[in-house]
């Protein structure tokens, strides 16, 4: 039987792809997300002055109006 090496955080995240501490602190921003571009475009905007601006974070969709 091969000898199994502990695995630590860092060999976790190459392995399994990992959740990296941009993503994890996007999802826990608690900002409103979308699964598409069209859905994020298309959500009522927060400022009715400006159009929604939206970026594709971590595999969801984000209204930033700067």
């Amino acid at each position: 039987m091969k000898k199994l090496n502990k695995i630590s955080r860092e060999n976790l995240k190459s392995i399994k792809g990992g959740i990296t501490p941009e993503c994890a602190s996007w999802w826990n921003s608690g900002r409103p997300y979308y699964g598409s571009q069209a859905a994020c475009l298309q959500s009522p905007p927060s400022d009715p002055g400006f159009e929604n601006i939206c970026t594709n974070q971590c595999g969801r969709w984000y209204v930033v109006n700067y």
